[in-house]
């Protein structure tokens, strides 16, 4: 679960000034096509997005 939320916010995070973010749907799309490669846990990956994980937001670093 950490390397999804892990790549989540590294594709979505606005604060990075060498990339755009990439928007939620796309960014979930990204997260998918590795979950097909075996690369994420889809089951995991399942829950995330069920849960909606992606907007409880993230605690300040």
């Amino acid at each position: 679960m950490m390397t999804i939320v892990d790549i989540y916010d590294a594709l979505t995070a606005a604060d990075r000034p060498y990339k755009p973010a990439v928007p939620l749907g796309p960014a979930l799309d990204i997260l998918w096509q590795d979950a097909g490669q075996g690369k994420l846990d889809a089951a995991l990956l399942r829950v995330f997005c069920e849960a909606r994980v992606y907007e409880r937001g993230m605690s300040p670093r």
